[in-house]
């Protein structure tokens, strides 16, 4: 699928189900590029496991809008690392839920 996510336009990526989205490999989080992420829906940024949020580059974070890094659940929030968090910009922070930035560790509040 990893091939197929570099063949894919914004809008196609857009128009991914939610389903489809939380199938997506690690190997296919590492295609993506910031303009490829940046297509994410709020849905889609919701349904990203938190295991597939340990495979996306910081570039790629930081390219999701402010609406849809506040759409991220409170578990994928906890479940960014520490090198995650160091790079995120300031309004990505500022949309997270109070209840995500509860679920954070002192780790990641410190990075």
């Amino acid at each position: 699928m990893a091939s197929i996510i570099l063949n894919l336009s914004s809008t196609q990526i857009a128009g991914l189900s939610t389903r489809t989205i939380a199938g997506l490999t690690s190997d296919d989080w590492t295609a993506f590029i910031p303009t490829k992420m940046a297509a994410l829906t709020t849905a889609q940024a919701a349904a990203i496991s938190t295991a597939q949020i340990g495979a996306i580059t910081t570039d790629n974070l930081n390219s999701l809008g402010t609406a849809q890094f506040g759409a991220l659940t409170t578990a994928q929030a906890a479940s960014l690392t520490v090198g995650q968090m160091a790079k995120l910009d300031t309004d990505d922070l500022r949309a997270l839920t109070t209840a995500a930035v509860r679920a954070m560790s002192t780790a990641q509040i410190d990075a």
